[in-house]
């Protein structure tokens, strides 16, 4: 029999034909892409709204009254990155303004600061072209769209000019940009078997910052070790070189760099900041709000023991955690580790803010590309919806002064992770099963005698 997640061969007597999965109707796909375009307008609209009536009518001032993050600190962080440079040049450690990122990002920030132009101006005009240029590979790339184009169509201009997560990290000047870039690449090279150009992409990646380095668990569910050794050794020497250059010696540079990561924990990481945390999507943003909710206000250094007994007791889950849901993907189709690997990057960091949403883009891609050429997907609103939601700002959730849209965020993520491991989604995209564009060209050739239902 053929399920909706095997590929099964028949020997007919002339040949062996592989048979692909059942197909989902063109109907179904329809409405799950129309309730998909329903979710990310309408939630998309109702935020906006929301924000004006309270910035026009109300006349509320921030968080009520726009639904990204404070206007006043548009782009800082670009802005304190160049005043960290600044303070390089003339050989000065320390200050108020610290460093969270590993040392190549700090040539990042160097170049940028270096342009003679309006290095705002050059980082939204990448960021813009990034995105469309995404948005036109996918298109290309959904070649089975037929009777769906429409509706396929709508879908990817709603993606695009309703997303929030790539205002978000638009507004905020996050170089979130950069490993998306790199990882997007990556996996476009996986996809076409490039594996070592994948792992290199992967690797350059995890120099900017370091969690896109689990994508490599792709390569190690391969086997291919010598493609994630080589990874490794890109960030190792990169960081080693970016660190020299730095200066004054790699000693001294990575000491800096590692007081500057102790200020960020205590400044951001052990204090509960009811204005960020409502951007933040990590699990222990939702630790966070259970302390503060079920112990209410305290003095900043109470509150600072509290969450670091919570921090050191969530990092234990973690690694616990993470290792153990990659044994569990380990023999799942590639589409399913992506989901697995992307959502672990995305709520294992102690403060994982909405900038690096822009990662659900991957899985909204892939799983666009699964949905439509392979017809195989039998529940996609159960994913779909998710990924609408996740597209959209939540600045109508708030109660008080404290906003829970990312903890919302964090637990649709979970879902995500859940239904991932749930469902199986071999997929063309990755060579799991015969692609659609040589199977329509295809026919069986079945002999006298046997029905076709015999299939």
């Amino acid at each position: 029999m053929v399920t909706n997640q095997t590929q099964t061969k028949f020997n007919l007597g002339l040949r062996v034909v592989s048979v692909r999965p059942t197909a989902v109707v063109t109907g179904e796909l329809r409405s799950a892409l129309s309730t998909y375009c329903a979710v990310l307008a309408g939630l998309t609209m109702l935020a906006w709204a929301s924000a004006g009536f309270s910035q026009f009518a109300l006349h509320l001032p921030f968080p009520w009254n726009w639904p990204l993050f404070d206007p006043s600190g548009r782009f800082s962080d670009l802005t304190e990155n160049f005043a960290r440079i600044q303070l390089l040049w003339r050989g000065e450690w320390g200050g108020p303004v610290i460093f969270v990122y590993p040392a190549p990002a700090l040539l990042v920030f160097a170049f940028l600061s270096k342009l003679n132009a309006q290095p705002i101006a050059v980082f939204l005009t990448l960021c813009c072209s990034v995105y469309l240029a995404a948005a036109v590979l996918l298109r290309r790339a959904i070649t089975q769209a037929g009777k769906l184009a429409i509706s396929l169509n709508v879908a990817l201009c709603l993606t695009v000019l309703c997303s929030y997560p790539a205002l978000f990290q638009m507004d905020r000047g996050n170089i979130e940009i950069l490993p998306f870039v790199f990882v997007l690449a990556g996996i476009t090279c996986f996809a076409m078997r490039f594996y070592w150009a994948a792992a290199i992409l992967f690797g350059i990646a995890g120099c900017i910052k370091p969690f896109p380095l689990l994508f490599l668990f792709l390569s190690f569910s391969k086997k291919l070790y010598r493609q994630a050794f080589l990874a490794g050794a890109i960030v190792f020497f990169v960081n080693l070189g970016s660190l020299f250059w730095i200066g004054p010696t790699i000693g001294k540079a990575y000491s800096a760099l590692a007081a500057d990561q102790r200020v960020f924990l205590h400044k951001f990481v052990l204090t509960y900041d009811p204005r960020a945390i409502h951007f933040d999507h990590s699990l222990f943003s939702c630790l966070k709000q259970a302390v503060r909710l079920g112990l209410g206000w305290s003095t900043a250094a109470v509150m600072e023991s509290r969450l670091l007994t919570a921090y050191v007791l969530y990092m234990c889950f973690a690694v616990v955690f993470g290792i153990a849901c990659l044994i569990y993907f380990w023999r799942k189709p590639v589409l399913n580790q992506l989901f697995a690997v992307t959502i672990l990057m995305l709520v294992l960091p102690p403060i994982s803010y909405d900038y690096t949403l822009v990662a659900i883009y991957f899985l909204w891609g892939a799983f666009m590309i699964h949905l439509l050429n392979d017809r195989t997907m039998k529940r996609p609103l159960m994913f779909l919806v998710p990924l609408a939601i996740l597209m959209t700002p939540h600045s109508f959730l708030r109660f008080g002064n404290v906003g829970c849209g990312g903890q919302l965020n964090a637990l649709l993520l979970l879902f995500l992770l859940a239904a991932a491991a749930r469902i199986d989604m071999p997929s063309s995209l990755f060579g799991e099963l015969p692609s659609s564009r040589n199977l329509q060209f295809e026919k069986l050739q079945i002999p006298i005698g046997v029905h076709a239902n015999a299939l």
